[in-house]
């Protein structure tokens, strides 16, 4: 049975389109990516990468709130 995948970003964007492309090829049953406070545009590249969902948190909570989040 396939996971999902929780994806915790801050300022990732350059880096975030070929990582998504490495977790959808383990084919998981859905990928949520966290943008904790970016200030660049890293929830529309998840989304152009083909992220399931994208949770946006403003101002930037850190990792575990992120994680908690998705």
């Amino acid at each position: 049975m396939p996971a999902g995948v929780i994806v915790p970003v801050h300022g990732f964007a350059p880096y975030l389109a070929e990582t998504l492309d490495a977790v959808l090829a383990a084919e998981p049953a859905a990928v949520v990516v966290v943008d904790d406070g970016s200030s660049d545009d890293t929830a529309e590249v998840a989304t152009q990468a083909g992220a399931d969902l994208v949770v946006r948190q403003q101002p930037n909570q850190g990792k575990g709130a992120a994680v908690r989040a998705g």
